[in-house]
C-alpha cells in the first residue's frame, strides 16, 4: 500500500466518522427536547457502539 492510498483512506474514515458524531450529537439534541429518557439511553447505546467500530480501525 502506497502513502498516498493509507492518507486517502484515513482521510475518508475521518470524514466519516466526524459525520457519525454530528448526526449523533443532533439526534441527541432532539431528544433533549422531547424528554424522553428511555429513547435517549437507546440512542447512547448506539453511539457508544458506533464509536467502538471505530476506534477497533486502525487510522
Amino acid at each position: 500500500m502506497t502513502t498516498k492510498t493509507f492518507f486517502h483512506i484515513s482521510r475518508s474514515d475521518l470524514c466519516f466518522k466526524e459525520c457519525t458524531v454530528r448526526f449523533l450529537r443532533a439526534v441527541h439534541f432532539c431528544l433533549q427536547k422531547t424528554l424522553d429518557k428511555s429513547r435517549q439511553f437507546c440512542i447512547i447505546i448506539c453511539g457508544n457502539y458506533l464509536w467502538s467500530l471505530f476506534e477497533e480501525k486502525p487510522l
